[in-house]
């Protein structure tokens, strides 16, 4: 047999395995001696404990062992003459042997059942293997007998495990506590948490993220070095940082950097990547406008009509030029790059230049602007205006800026614009000729139509633009009163001449006609493309500052201050010359009548100028027609009274 006793050696002594097996006997059944003879095991039950991979044997309450099968070196390396008649504790993790020691103690007291107990137990070479044990009374009540399972590899595991858990619990409650985005995840790819910073980012929640993976939050083409990394961090146990784009829920892409690491991870041996994602838009947003800009302006350095080279401000040596440069100077890209500014000048002028030069080398300069000659590549001289400033960071210069700009070019250039200026003139001259000629026309149209009251647009044009020269207004605009009241009347084209030249008092209605010439004339006037307001200065001219004129009723600043002088120029000239209905009242009835309007219905200043205008002999109307100021007319009727807004003529 391959089994083994301790105490004795014949087969007698050896004890029957069967009956040790089977269950104990009551407690009225009296007890065998310790050392009766019991039968030879059977051959199946000695074949089953020679080939069993479980640890079986029989120990006293003393702790020494009886007999143990052939697992047993199979497993630990000791023979089994190394381990009978030896205590069973001599073998356990010292560890083990305090939290042993009840189990053996309840056995004593147990007759029947099982007691279970995980101890390691040392091997020949000195190390310790774990075994779970199963412990119930022996054949009598100072023998147990012990049945062990190797269970190494399970506790490894199971710490490993624990480990592995407790490494993910404080990372995961680092990640909680972090206001960065942080995930955790299988090898395979899913999600298996997250923190509500990761959860903002992507904007799903934790269970919506816990049913996708990797890839359903990744663009295709970043698939494949995903793949790549979790590899490397998986196969190296390092850190894998990168950068590559989420997809949020809402299917915008957020560009990230993300940090993956692989620790241990469950039974199955897959270990948990746990990646730190950091949201990098906004550097991501900087790079691109940097590199916009920069790509700006390298465009706007090549692309630029002048020569433009950049300097190093130590040596002088050229580190950048644009093409223009290139051409200007002859000198290929590649040719140009590291040669000193020396090279270009003039021999004759290096002396001139020298000084210049020392000072821009020694940072001791703010800039220059001067002309002089350079040299082209193939010995040809060129006349150019230089222009040269440091470029600084603080107060340390990075370079130097020089345009260079042909100045012949310039100077043909300078008087081609002073030909197209003066092209341009003539031609605003003759096309203003045009329009004056034209506004006389239409004025001279409407005198035609009106010959009792001829000449007096022309006088209302002289009179109100020299009121607005003598107010300071501007020469164009001045220009623009002076066409508008050569044209003010010209609606009374619409109007039946025998009402125009009715010498007696206008019915209602002929007055209400009559009204209607500053709408026709704004009607006629505004499809032309004119330099002035023409057709809203006319619309105006019958409109007071109170709002007492027409035809809108406008007041104040919503009359044009063109139409303002315009009104008062009218005035004065209906009073001071011939109506059909009556003769001429005369200037000083005139300047009487808008005195007593300004500052009600008409603009004080522009009555104060034209009273001043009259009175100091700067304006005659005698200078403005050929017509006598007043023309012998038999005065007024008796007993008519000069009141304006009682005129027809007027209104």
């Amino acid at each position: 047999m391959c089994y083994h006793k301790v105490m004795r050696h014949d087969a007698t002594a050896q004890g029957n395995l069967k009956e040790a097996l089977a269950p104990m006997p009551s407690a009225q059944t009296p007890e065998r001696p310790f050392d009766a003879p019991v039968r030879p095991p059977l051959s199946l039950l000695e074949a089953y404990l020679n080939l069993s991979e479980e640890l079986f044997c029989e120990a006293g309450y003393d702790g020494f062992i009886r007999w143990l099968n052939p697992a047993w070196e199979r497993h630990l390396g000791f023979r089994p003459e190394d381990l009978v008649d030896r205590p069973f504790v001599e073998f356990l993790h010292p560890a083990d042997v305090r939290t042993s020691r009840p189990f053996f103690r309840e056995i004593r007291r147990m007759r029947t059942g099982l007691l279970s107990l995980e101890a390691r137990f040392r091997c020949a070479d000195g190390t310790y293997k774990w075994f779970s044990w199963t412990l119930r009374q022996g054949r009598s009540p100072r023998l147990f007998f012990a049945l062990g399972r190797e269970m190494t590899e399970q506790k490894y595991l199971e710490e490993s495990l624990e480990q592995a858990q407790a490494r993910m619990r404080f990372m995961q409650d680092i990640a909680e506590s972090s206001i960065h985005p942080f995930a955790a995840g299988d090898a395979r790819g899913r999600i298996l948490g997250s923190n509500k910073a990761f959860q903002d980012l992507l904007g799903y929640t934790e269970e919506e993220l816990s049913g996708l993976t990797w890839k359903d939050l990744t663009p295709v083409r970043h698939h494949r070095r995903d793949s790549r990394r979790h590899e490397a961090a998986r196969r190296t146990g390092k850190v894998q940082g990168y950068e590559k784009e989420l997809i949020r829920k809402d299917g915008s892409l957020v560009p990230v950097s993300i940090f993956i690491h692989a620790v241990a991870g469950d039974r199955d041996g897959v270990p948990i990547h746990f990646a730190f994602v950091r949201d990098i838009s906004d550097r991501k947003q900087a790079e691109e406008h940097l590199r916009v800009e920069k790509a700006y302006w390298e465009r706007l350095f090549q692309s630029a009509p002048d020569a433009i080279a950049i300097e190093n401000p130590v040596d002088l040596k050229l580190v950048n030029v644009n093409d223009r440069f290139c051409r200007f100077f002859g000198y290929s890209r590649e040719e140009a790059l590291g040669k000193r500014l020396n090279d270009l000048v003039v021999p004759e002028h290096l002396k001139e230049e020298g000084d210049q030069l020392d000072r821009r080398a020694a940072g001791d300069w703010e800039g220059v602007s001067f002309e002089t000659v350079r040299c082209r590549k193939d010995g040809t001289l060129l006349d150019v205006a230089i222009q040269s400033v440091p470029i600084l960071d603080g107060e340390n210069a990075l370079g130097h800026y020089t345009l260079y700009r042909d100045t012949r070019q310039v100077k043909r250039a300078e008087e081609r614009l002073q030909e197209s200026r003066e092209q341009l003139r003539h031609s605003l001259e003759r096309m203003e000729r045009a329009w004056e000629q034209t506004i006389v026309a239409l004025s001279n149209t409407v005198e035609r139509k009106d010959p009792y009251t001829a000449g007096h647009q022309r006088r209302v044009s002289e009179l109100a633009s020299a009121i607005a020269a003598r107010m300071g207004m501007p020469e164009d605009r001045v220009r623009g009163i002076r066409m508008a009241a050569l044209v003010h009347d010209i609606g009374k084209i619409n109007i039946p001449t025998d009402i125009l030249s009715k010498p007696g008092r206008l019915g209602d209605m002929e007055r209400s006609l009559v009204r209607t010439h500053s709408e026709s004339g704004y009607q006629i006037l505004r499809g032309i493309d004119l330099p002035w307001p023409l057709a809203d200065i006319v619309y105006q001219h019958h409109e007071r500052l109170d709002g007492s004129g027409y035809p809108q009723g406008l007041k104040n600043g919503e009359i044009l201050l063109d139409a303002q002088i315009l009104a008062v120029a009218d005035i004065v000239e209906a009073i001071s010359w011939d109506r059909p209905y009556r003769p001429a009242l005369g200037v000083d009835e005139a300047l009487a009548e808008i005195q007593r309007l300004a500052g009600t219905a008409l603009n004080m200043e522009a009555v104060e100028t034209c009273r001043r205008l009259v009175t100091e002999g700067s304006f005659s109307f005698m200078e403005a027609s050929d017509e006598p100021l007043v023309p012998t007319y038999p005065g007024p009727p008796q007993g008519y009274l000069f009141l304006p807004k009682e005129f027809p003529g007027l209104n």
